[in-house]
């Protein structure tokens, strides 16, 4: 699939993170771990635009690499030729052809080399697990990435501002679908929890606030089979509880 996105196999201190990403969904689950909360450094997607390069004998053509990446500040890219390959012990990423520094930033604008048919990038966000982007070239012209243009309640309102403590809402989210085959949506929150955090889309999930006071976002990613990428972020309040006065 163009356009592939995953989180390699590098050793974390948080459980059940040694493992590709798409295995989180079972792994993290099992031991008892919710992976849709944002605890600490973390890689949640990355897109290129355009997502498919044109082929060699085209113009050299500059492409924009951007990611979602959740308590980091600093970014720094690499290209390898062949895949990336855990090493020592899980501990890092090696790339056997000999990696390549391309650029630092987010987003970040680079010329691929005209030689390579695909290749892969390499994301190191501060302390977050590296992540990984299969870029490919094709003759046909790249589509648009999804875009989730809204997070929205059940009845087609916009998300409230505010909730209390622990209340639940049901939500959904609004995705464009250029490719127009399966949308899939995962969410993350920053407290609280979200149920189910990965569903095909239209189905929705449902968001449950902190018991805390004070702010928490909400974020969509939502990919689709031809290897694009679309992301969006809302802030909620958890208010007070209400104080009853005798």
């Amino acid at each position: 699939m163009d356009g592939d996105f995953q989180v390699n196999y590098v050793k974390d201190t948080r459980p059940c993170l040694v493992v590709p990403l798409l295995a989180l969904l079972g792994a993290c689950d099992d031991m008892g771990v919710d992976p849709s909360l944002l605890s600490g450094p973390r890689v949640l997607a990355i897109r290129a635009e355009p997502r498919v390069l044109p082929e060699a004998d085209a113009p050299d053509a500059p492409v924009m690499l951007e990611a979602l990446v959740h308590d980091a500040t600093s970014f720094d890219w690499q290209l390898c030729a062949a895949p990336w390959q855990g090493a020592d012990n899980g501990a890092s990423l090696a790339c056997a052809s000999g990696a390549v520094a391309i650029g630092t930033g987010n987003p970040m604008i680079f010329t691929p080399p005209d030689e390579l048919d695909s290749f892969y990038v390499l994301l190191t966000a501060g302390e977050a697990l590296p992540a990984v982007l299969r870029l490919t070239r094709s003759a046909d012209a790249p589509l648009p990435n999804p875009e989730v243009t809204a997070l929205q309640t059940e009845d087609g309102s916009p998300l409230p501002t505010s909730l209390t403590p622990e209340q639940a809402l049901a939500i959904d989210v609004v995705a464009t679908n250029p490719s127009e085959t399966e949308l899939v949506a995962t969410l993350y929150t920053t407290g609280g929890g979200i149920d189910p955090w990965r569903s095909v889309l239209p189905s929705g999930s449902t968001i449950t606030a902190p018991a805390e006071p004070g702010p928490f976002k909400v974020t969509a990613v939502v990919r689709d089979e031809a290897g694009g990428t679309g992301w969006r972020t809302e802030t909620i309040e958890v208010a007070p509880a209400a104080t009853v006065t005798p």
